[in-house]
């Protein structure tokens, strides 16, 4: 995901999009208390961004003039957008935008408001590059929707930046380097980052200050804060051992690693919501693009289960944890299929289904690709964990289109009890909010 040069089966961010008003109103009845959203938000094949409910109904356009229908393709406005990531609260959409004028290309990123409708620019590049192919920007929001983090490049290479939302300053820049990814502890105070062959955390606000973890430490992307903000896991070779290693966060700079398993290759690793059990990925061979083994690991070491074995692309625990969503890839079609595996108390609790075979658009393949990173910031379960949100063709890949057919990309909501799987729009990329 983020910032990677590897894997970018992806179209360049260009096309038709919007202007800078408003779309209307979601009138969420937000009293001051949180409330349920349950909606889907989307990037449709004219690169603009639209709201929907699962069920297809109530599709709400935020960018592009919505009179112009499907004559907005037409009107080639030089905007477009992409990469919609929700607030944890379900009340603010932040997404990329591209402009294409006569002096080359501008990038930002802008703040849809869903209570007032109100859409604001709340950064701006100092350069018109993305950091990756078809990704302009990494953004993902912190636990208590109050700062949005966000990767660009900058004049001192890529940068990760905080923007506080809470006032009209600039986005601070905290760290930089690459490959560089990131995880927000629980109480939005602390971050993990792991920049180069480098494991940091870093505290924001008052008394803020780095710590280092870990040098060496490469064949993994995304570190993981466990929900209680109490163990980060990361990947490091210590004392000539390439492993996953978990720290504990209140002594980490002064406390050996524990090793948690064995590995080589790349890895990759996600708590379950309650912070019991590790998902562990893992290659059997270095090299290759999927993994093969994902294991479940208790992080005082003495469990360990394996879910599946096989070409693992990416998975997703559902949001309390009671399933494990994963995406298989079939080399004789080309296609991806999507499995559900239950999971009790750290075990395997059933076989695992399969519910869905698509070919992704390219959106979707750099979210599974990276999905380590994206699954903190960009939601695929439905909040109360009945279904899943992904964009593609269904079957296997048409002609080589990469997950887009002759009409583009479509968005399917599919069942995890009965595997239906319901066409509610077209579009590139969609996302799920997180309440």
């Amino acid at each position: 995901m983020v910032v990677l040069l590897a894997l970018t089966a992806v179209v360049a961010c260009v096309g038709q999009g919007s202007s800078d008003e408003a779309g209307a109103a979601e009138n969420p009845e937000d009293t001051g208390e949180a409330f349920l959203v349950n909606r889907i938000a989307f990037i449709d094949n004219n690169d603009d961004l639209s709201l929907v409910n699962p069920d297809g109904t109530e599709q709400r356009r935020v960018t592009g003039d919505a009179r112009a229908g499907l004559l907005s393709q037409a009107l080639k406005r030089g905007d477009s957008y992409s990469w919609p990531t929700w607030s944890a609260d379900g009340t603010r959409v932040a997404f990329s935008r591209v402009s294409i004028g006569g002096s080359g290309p501008g990038l930002s990123v802008q703040v849809f408001d869903v209570a007032s409708g109100q859409t604001s620019t709340v950064y701006t590049n100092e350069i018109p590059a993305p950091v990756a192919d078809g990704t302009p920007h990494y953004l993902y929001w912190s636990p208590d929707s109050m700062r949005l983090s966000l990767l660009a490049p900058t004049q001192q290479g890529l940068s990760l930046a905080v923007k506080d939302m809470g006032n009209g300053g600039d986005a601070p820049m905290v760290a930089n380097g690459a490959p560089l990814y990131f995880h927000w502890a629980a109480d939005s105070r602390r971050l993990a980052i792991h920049s180069g062959d480098r494991v940091t955390l870093q505290e924001l606000g008052l008394g803020s200050g780095e710590e280092r973890v870990a040098v060496d430490s490469f064949n993994f992307r995304a570190p993981a804060i466990s929900p209680d903000g109490a163990l980060l896991a990361f990947g490091a070779i210590v004392g000539g051992i390439e492993g996953v290693y978990l720290t504990r966060i209140a002594s980490a700079a002064s406390e050996a690693p524990t090793l948690l398993a064995e590995t080589q290759g790349l890895t990759a690793f996600a708590w379950s919501p309650d912070g019991s059990t590790l998902a562990v990925a893992e290659q059997a061979q270095r090299g290759v693009p999927v993994f093969s083994r994902l294991s479940l690991l208790a992080p005082d070491g003495s469990l360990s289960t394996t879910v599946v074995e096989g070409q693992v692309l990416a998975f997703f625990w559902s949001p309390v944890g009671d399933n494990i969503a994963w995406v298989g890839v079939n080399p004789q079609t080309r296609s991806m299929d999507l499995s559900v595996v239950p999971v009790d108390a750290g075990q395997v609790a059933g076989e695992s289904r399969s519910l869905f075979q698509f070919s992704p658009t390219g959106e979707m393949f750099t979210l599974l690709s990276f999905f380590d990173q994206y699954a903190y910031s960009h939601s695929l379960w439905a909040p109360d964990g009945s279904a899943l949100v992904v964009a593609g063709t269904e079957g296997p890949e048409p002609a080589r289109r990469n997950g887009s057919g002759p009409h583009g990309g479509q968005v399917y909501v599919v069942d995890v009890s009965t595997s239906e799987a319901r066409r509610i729009a077209s579009g590139k990329l969609a996302v799920w909010s997180w309440n």
